[in-house]
């Protein structure tokens, strides 16, 4: 998605066909959807809570004015990276009436509904219905019954159709919905994805919506109503974003507006309570108060920092490279050294800079008398080190192989375990959850770090002030795991970074071509790109419940329409998840992705194994043929029987590998010229050799070499259809 803009209403953010996001204010608060953004042609749309006030739960942000009435039911705020929903409590009757918007709504005979929903209960219950009060049997509602679900539409009793979806969503997490019908046809889709559904009366042809029921005036959420039983079958668990539209999706539309909500909102990211970290020092910011909050409650000296505004109740500060800093003063529980033996601790921030000289985030420090440790950005190169007093010595671990970028929001940590030694791991630096490329950075005799009285500083030491914002900067005194590093950055990220435009994810335009295989088609594989580069299957089986593509090893294959690499390129990333079936020596060269001229003499290969068929055949390999072929192999081994994500980006003749988001390999490449056909998972235009045995997803080609920020992002944000 694309960054944030700082004007009030401003529709932002294109995926593909003009297709734009959501609006925000001048404070990047989210107004809303409405006014041609994620769902146009707005009639009803719930926010739960719009610019985060809890007096807007039932406000309409559709600009049309339906406020519900709200019986019952628990506000939850934003918090912890989650968007405010709405909790139901089935047993306490909690609903919400809409029928201001009924008479508009009855008279849609094309459009949509859509929601996101979160429940564990197996109980019938209905998700959102307009009916006829008056009448037992007259609706147009989609119940839940055992954790399926779908749309029962009837009147007087005679159903026009009821379906239910496959499989089951009452598993604890979030999904979103959407209904949408024209003429010919009405669609399904969970998560993005379309569905099958399985029809009890009518079919996927059957145009039926709200116009096809007489006499409703009752519209709800978490609801129904009849004439004998009133409210009934209530909802049960948390909802959010209920809207009802003119809008007719398309596969594209439905995927993008799923996406845009579920990154841009956090709905579906990692909860901060699930953390269990308990930090020495956690400077914590509001509108005009800064200040700890840890246990340990240190008094904190704010000077000349500024407010910055992330949306809802988040908020980052301003540090102008001269004057400002804050100042946690000196305490033992900061000086992790124990008579002649240094302890474990690690530091942890979000950073964003205005300039790439020496910018210090956290440090006990102070120039040429009392140093201890220092947390810092050096010319885009994060580095962490610890300091010897007494002996004018240093150890440190530079990050110098994934420079970072000015006016990006990051998060960074370093973890230091004196249990290990500095050359074997004992210190390590992150970006963004994954541990960088980090090199040596220390001096010989270093004993350990001396308790001394400098203060512990935010945004500076005692010469150097930082020139950017700061957020969430945290000190422990223990040595965090890298898993623990990874979930407090999944926590944090979308706290406030997506609210903030923290990931610069306008490389989305650079799609040449995206598969999800999230359809049982057997002959084609439908490019989500937009870009129409639709794939024609041969003997390629395809998972509803896992959205991938299967493989046989010999005859499957996905042909493409054109080269999506163009000849020549000096520019472009291969990404794909592949579930590695057969690790035998007769799956070297396998091709996940090809592009070829019809003689081979001219190939890009993204292949299992190697090109010589030497070592492990878990290994993979980039190989390029042109006069000669290169060849970069990764020999990090692969996952067998399970889903790997791995990612190939080109810039100039230079190649970065990734594997699970991690950069494993690098290397010279070659440009190549010629190539007239693609494939997945065979050769494009040489018949009966290496074919892929295992699976795929998620499998994209951009024209663009993706960072490796985005990279990972690629990874964490889109995982396998059946993770």
């Amino acid at each position: 998605m694309c960054g944030w803009a700082q004007a009030a209403d401003v529709v932002l953010g294109n995926l593909q066909d003009g297709f734009t996001f959501t609006s925000v204010d001048a404070n990047n608060v989210i107004i809303g959807f409405g006014g041609g953004a994620v769902v146009d042609n707005l009639i009803l749309e719930y926010l739960f809570g719009a610019n985060g006030d809890e007096a807007n739960i039932t406000l309409d942000t559709s600009g049309n004015s339906y406020t519900g009435t709200v019986s019952g039911a628990t506000w939850s705020p934003y918090t912890n990276g989650v968007i405010h929903n709405y909790d139901f409590d089935a047993a306490s009757s909690d609903h919400i009436d809409a029928s201001t918007a009924i008479s508009e709504v009855s008279a849609l005979q094309d459009g949509s509904v859509s929601f996101w929903f979160k429940t564990d209960s197996s109980s019938t219950m209905f998700l959102f219905s307009g009916s006829d009060s008056g009448d037992l049997s007259s609706q147009c509602g989609w119940p839940m019954l055992s954790g399926q679900f779908g749309p029962y539409i009837r009147d007087n009793g005679t159903y026009s159709l009821q379906a239910l979806t496959p499989l089951t969503y009452n598993d604890g997490n979030w999904h979103h919905y959407i209904y949408t019908t024209e003429s010919g046809t009405n669609r399904n889709y969970v998560d993005g994805q379309p569905i099958t559904m399985t029809y009890s009366v009518g079919n996927a042809s059957a145009n039926v919506f709200f116009a096809d029921v007489t006499g409703l005036d009752w519209l709800g959420v978490a609801a129904n109503k009849d004439l004998d039983h009133g409210i009934e079958l209530e909802f049960d668990g948390k909802m959010w974003g209920p809207t009802v539209s003119e809008e007719v999706f398309t596969d594209a539309t439905a995927y993008a507006t799923n996406r845009a909500q579920a990154l841009t909102l956090g709905i579906s990211s990692k909860e901060a309570s699930d953390l269990d970290l308990d930090p020495v020092l956690d400077v914590t910011f509001s509108d005009d108060t800064t200040q700890d909050g840890s246990t340990n409650y240190f008094a904190l000296t704010d000077t000349s920092t500024t407010h910055v505004d992330l949306g809802y109740t988040n908020a980052a500060r301003g540090f102008n490279g001269s004057t400002s800093g804050i100042d946690a003063g000196d305490n033992d529980k900061f000086s992790f050294t124990e008579g002649t033996n240094d302890l474990a601790f690690s530091v942890s921030a979000w950073v964003k800079l205005d300039t790439m000289a020496n910018e210090p985030m956290i440090s006990k420090w102070n120039v040429g008398s009392t140093r201890e440790w220092n947390f810092t950005i050096v010319n885009s190169d994060v580095t962490f080190h610890i300091f010897d007093e007494t002996l004018n010595k240093q150890q440190g671990r530079l990050c110098n192989a994934d420079p970072l970028s000015s006016d990006i929001w990051y998060h960074v940590a370093g973890v230091y375990d004196p249990s290990i030694a500095i050359g074997d791991d004992g210190m390590k630096v992150y970006i963004n959850g994954v541990r960088c490329d980090d090199t040596d950075n220390s001096n010989a005799g270093y004993a350990y770090m001396r308790n001394t009285t400098a203060p512990v500083r935010i945004g500076g030491h005692s010469t150097i002030t930082l020139d950017g914002n700061l957020d969430e900067p945290q000190v422990y005194n223990t040595a965090l795991s890298a898993t623990q590093v990874t979930n407090l950055f999944l926590a944090q990220e979308t706290k406030f970074g997506q609210l903030a435009g923290i990931r610069d994810e306008s490389w989305f335009g650079n799609l040449k071509a995206l598969y999800t295989f999230n359809t049982a088609n057997s002959g084609k594989s439908q490019d989500y790109s937009g870009n129409g580069n639709h794939g024609t299957d041969t003997s390629v089986t395809k998972s509803i419940s896992e959205g991938s593509a299967e493989f046989n090893g010999s005859t499957s294959q996905i042909i493409l329409p054109s080269i999506l690499i163009e000849n020549n390129s000096t520019n472009y990333t291969i990404a794909t998840w592949a579930y590695i079936e057969d690790s035998s020596s007769a799956r070297h060269n396998d091709r996940i992705y090809n592009q070829i001229d019809g003689a081979g003499n001219h190939q890009i290969d993204l292949m299992q194994g190697n090109r010589t068929a030497s070592g492990s055949a878990l290994q993979w390999s980039l190989s390029v043929y042109e006069g000669g072929y290169t060849d970069l192999t990764a020999t990090n081994e692969l996952n067998e029987d399970a889903w790997n994500h791995l990612a190939v980006t080109v810039s100039g003749t230079f190649a970065s590998m990734y594997h699970d988001g991690i950069l494993v390999k690098t290397g010279s490449t070659a440009t190549v010229n010629s190539m007239t056909a693609a494939a997945w998972g065979s050769f494009a235009a040489v018949s009966g050799a290496n074919k892929f045995l295992g699976k795929l997803d998620n499998s994209a080609v951009y024209d663009t070499a993706l960072t490796s920020n985005q990279v990972y992002n690629l990874y964490n944000d889109y995982p396998h259809s059946g993770q």
